[in-house]
């Protein structure tokens, strides 16, 4: 099975040694709270360019892997690709798939191509917890957030603020 994994390139996007660059940087990574995102990137760039949306071309990083029947990998390379996704799904909508339940809006092969990489999951996860992982079932926390919670008038949700 050929795996592809895909992320944005935001190379493009930002310029080695640039203030946007240093900033990026310096955050390291978008932080997902319970009512928010504060995005490494700039919400023009992290909810727009950088964003893989489908039927959109979209730069991407890609990792290509040929993986056999038993999660064994026997070539992999790296490229600068251009993709287009064709769906966006939730992650619950990707469960119902699994579980052979109907999901409105799925092209018959998108869902096949989900349900090759469930079975792919379930063998690469064997073979992690045969290496002594451990798989720890915990209930899910959900939090819920007061709407004025935190927020003063002058704090911006995102953390980026616009300069002139």
């Amino acid at each position: 099975m050929r795996l592809g994994v895909h992320i944005a390139d935001v190379s493009n996007y930002v310029k080695k040694g640039t203030n946007l660059d240093a900033e990026a940087a310096e955050r390291a990574t978008s932080v997902y709270m319970a009512d928010r995102v504060v995005p490494m990137l700039p919400p023009n760039l992290s909810d727009h360019l950088c964003s893989l949306m489908p039927g959109v071309e979209r730069l991407t990083l890609s990792c290509f892997m040929d993986v056999d029947a038993h999660g064994k990998i026997h070539e992999s390379s790296l490229k600068e690709t251009v993709i287009r996704s064709r769906r966006r799904f939730t992650y619950d909508e990707v469960e119902l798939v699994l579980k052979g339940e109907d999901v409105p809006n799925v092209d018959p092969d998108v869902k096949e191509s989900v349900l090759r990489m469930g079975k792919l999951f379930k063998t690469l996860l064997g073979i992690r917890l045969k290496r002594g992982a451990l798989d720890m079932t915990m209930p899910e926390y959900r939090v819920s957030v007061d709407a004025q919670a935190g927020r003063s008038k002058s704090s911006s949700a995102t953390g980026w603020t616009a300069t002139g």
